[in-house]
């Protein structure tokens, strides 16, 4: 056949003598197969007005119904008619996904729909989501669960994730970065401020703001983007200059055009003189905490002060006390001497 679309590969013509024809019998047929990468569904994923009919499409709004939009996915079984069903979860921007495959734990809403036969060209399954009227932007991610009992040899139980973007007002459009993580941690050097990203899109850089009343940020540093990734992408920056009591940080992302967006915020915690530093405050298993020089033990005490929790600080370990099976609430950790004699105490969260 030649390169027939001009992309430097020959282009072969493919013959389907069984092709059914509009008279329902088997006239067969020819196609110019241009290959794979021009056979393939571009936009699987997809977003709606709330009829889940009408494309909701960039910078377009849904006058007829502001409360929700639609999404829908372009599902397909990897075992021939193997059942599957929708699974997926909105947060606000700023916020993280769940990190389960399980969804249980979104910011606004997440879910599944029930188990549906996927046929032998796939079905488009739909999604009707509720938007909070409290937010302005949110981010969501789709992906198709095939049930455990049926996913074979291979395992496969998930397909990969689809993500977008939505917001309050309706309109919708690519995410330049989906933020997947943004923390901080208390160390003797500084706060340090960490963020993941899943994927970028002409991305220029990010810039770290500092608050102390979540009124007036101060910029503290910036670190060059990735750009474009598709990748996962991880990013760090020391607070040398913290002052103690919390800080609240958020991240200014600057496109290459000169745009930019914000982050929501996360609080960390720095302890004066007489505190332990903690992190993660909350936590739910594992508590790391920085002892004075000296510490030789580190106890857990409850609202009442009853000690739940004791251990041994052995030199050159982590420092760090296990929280599991401890009952969601309110706690101290305190270490002491080898006299017994406090050196600190700290609160802290266990969820």
């Amino acid at each position: 056949g030649g390169d027939l679309d001009g992309d430097g590969f020959s282009d072969p013509i493919v013959g389907a003598p069984f092709t059914i024809g509009t008279d329902g019998s088997e006239t067969g047929s020819v196609y110019f197969f241009p290959g794979n990468a021009h056979r393939g569904l571009s936009r699987p994923a997809r977003q709606y007005q709330a009829d889940l009919v009408s494309p909701l499409s960039t910078n377009s709004e849904d006058f007829l119904n502001t409360d929700y939009f639609g999404v829908g996915l372009l599902a397909r079984s990897h075992m021939q008619r193997k059942p599957g069903r929708l699974l997926w979860e909105v947060v606000h921007e700023g916020m993280p996904f769940s990190g389960a495959p399980n969804i249980s734990t979104s910011t606004t809403s997440d879910g599944n729909t029930a188990y549906q036969d996927l046929g032998t060209n796939g079905v488009e399954i739909k999604q009707l989501i509720y938007k909070d009227p409290g937010f302005i932007r949110y981010k969501w991610r789709v992906r198709v669960e095939y049930p455990l009992h049926r996913s074979g040899k291979d395992g496969q139980r998930f397909s990969k994730w689809h993500y977008g973007y939505a917001s309050a007002h309706g309109d919708i459009g690519i995410l330049p970065v989906e933020l997947l993580e943004l923390d901080g941690l208390p160390l003797i050097e500084g706060n340090l401020i960490r963020w993941t990203t899943a994927t970028e899109v002409n991305a220029s850089h990010y810039v770290v703001q500092r608050s102390t009343d979540l009124q007036s940020f101060l910029a503290i540093g910036e670190l060059a983007a990735a750009g474009n990734s598709a990748t996962t992408s991880e990013y760090q920056l020391m607070d040398d200059a913290a002052p103690p009591g919390t800080s609240y940080y958020r991240l200014q992302m600057i496109d290459l055009d000169g745009t930019s967006d914000l982050s929501d915020h996360v609080a960390v915690h720095r302890g004066a003189e007489g505190r332990i530093l903690l992190h993660p405050n909350p936590v739910s298993d594992l508590l790391y905490f920085d002892g004075p020089d000296g510490a030789t033990h580190v106890q857990v005490y409850d609202p009442t002060g009853r000690m739940v929790r004791a251990a041994v600080i052995l030199p050159d370990a982590p420092q760090m006390m296990d929280l599991m099976g401890l009952p969601a609430g309110h706690y101290s950790l305190v270490v002491r001497d080898q006299r017994h004699e406090m050196l600190g105490r700290s609160p802290f969260v266990k969820l």
